[in-house]
């Protein structure tokens, strides 16, 4: 096979691969896999708010994102946020912040970390009296972070990423307490994260491989 065919494959091997993302995307999501009402709880003690989500089976999936595990994962995700912020009620809108966690998405097959982070200055939101809550941490937020870790996507230094929990079915109805921290509840999860997303190494290695080739073709042209 001659040189300039090899090079030309190259190219489209090159050509071929996702490029990196340069703006943010929804790179994961996941949903309830028991079905049931209950898998976050938001405790209150000594003027703390616990935001919980321990050990729930959930279905997690990989998307927009080249080369991880295709199709459904079935995980345990388990997170836990602490704040000490007062909550306030404006307008009829519910909105506590300050909350400072982590959390973890295991496969269940082989524990492999499918995404795990941390982050700062997340914050709750809802209606007073209502049945939904929102759960957010974003990096657009001045001063917070949001940081991402997995066995099977990379993520970039300095990129911009969060966090979005939604939560339905909240019980009692969502409420401050007399000293406006959100009372106790449960309620039922779902959620997405969004990152800037870094190629896999293979990726770069093709398209890396690709251009040179279109390099040294041009070159052997003249």
């Amino acid at each position: 096979m001659k040189k300039s065919t090899l090079l030309l494959i190259g190219l489209a091997l090159a050509l071929a691969v996702t490029p990196c993302y340069a703006t943010v995307v929804n790179f994961a999501n996941f949903g309830n896999l028991t079905g049931g009402t209950a898998d976050v709880q938001m405790l209150f003690a000594n003027l703390t708010n616990t935001y919980e989500i321990l050990d729930k089976q959930i279905h997690f999936d990989f998307v927009n994102v080249s080369g991880a595990p295709l199709g459904t994962q079935n995980a345990t995700l388990h997170l836990v946020a602490t704040s000490t912020t007062i909550g306030t009620l404006s307008g009829g809108s519910i909105t506590q912040g300050g909350y400072s966690g982590s959390f973890s998405i295991l496969r269940d097959s082989d524990h492999a970390n499918l995404l795990s982070g941390t982050f700062t200055l997340g914050l709750l939101n809802g209606i007073n009296n209502g049945t939904g809550v929102g759960f957010d941490a974003s990096t657009a937020l001045s001063g917070a972070s949001v940081v991402f870790t997995s066995d099977f996507i990379a993520f970039g230094a300095g990129g911009d990423e969060a966090i979005s929990i939604g939560n339905s079915a909240v019980a009692p109805f969502l409420h401050l307490n007399a000293s406006s921290f959100l009372r106790a509840f449960t309620a039922g999860e779902s959620g997405t994260f969004s990152a800037d997303v870094v190629p896999e190494p293979i990726s770069l290695l093709l398209l890396g491989s690709g251009l040179i080739g279109l390099g040294l073709l041009r070159r052997r042209r003249k």
